[in-house]
């Protein structure tokens, strides 16, 4: 199983990656933030473009439909321009996120134990330029991981 961002036939798409019980305490002090993808397969197209955010709550919920998912409130958005060809089964890190993970853990009602929900966004990417990350439901190991060094 595969999500998917860019551009695929003319369609902006969108990709989400959960992470329930997220253990940052509330007011942290983000030092890095590493966001890795693993190719679901090769994909070439080229110049594509997408937007980084978080979803702007304090106890995100899966999406059930696409539609929903790119509906959903959104951080700041960090600008990941010409992503690189992907091939199959190896790993890609997302530019830093630190800033946009901040703005989650300093909001009045984050909590250590809450789920947060990234999600990857077309922006402006050439036709059939897109990339596949492997979801959860592939893989429990090889999906989106987030890896987040602070202090308290």
């Amino acid at each position: 199983t595969y999500g998917m961002f860019g551009n695929s036939d003319g369609a902006n798409d969108c990709f989400f990656a959960r992470f329930p019980n997220t253990t940052i305490p509330q007011g942290a002090t983000i030092s890095s933030v590493k966001l890795t993808f693993q190719a679901a397969f090769t994909s070439t197209g080229t110049v594509c473009n997408a937007n980084v955010y978080f979803n702007d709550v304090d106890n995100a919920t899966a999406p059930t439909t696409y539609t929903e998912a790119n509906d959903k409130a959104v951080t700041a958005a960090i600008s990941w321009n010409s992503v690189v060809g992907w091939t199959a089964n190896s790993d890609y890190d997302s530019p830093s996120i630190v800033s946009i993970l901040q703005a989650i853990v300093n909001r009045p009602g984050w909590a250590s134990g809450q789920a947060m929900m990234v999600l990857v966004k077309n922006n402006s990417s050439s036709l059939d330029a897109r990339r596949h990350p492997k979801t959860y439901e592939a893989s429990t190991t090889l999906c989106a991981r987030l890896v987040v060094t602070y202090t308290t």
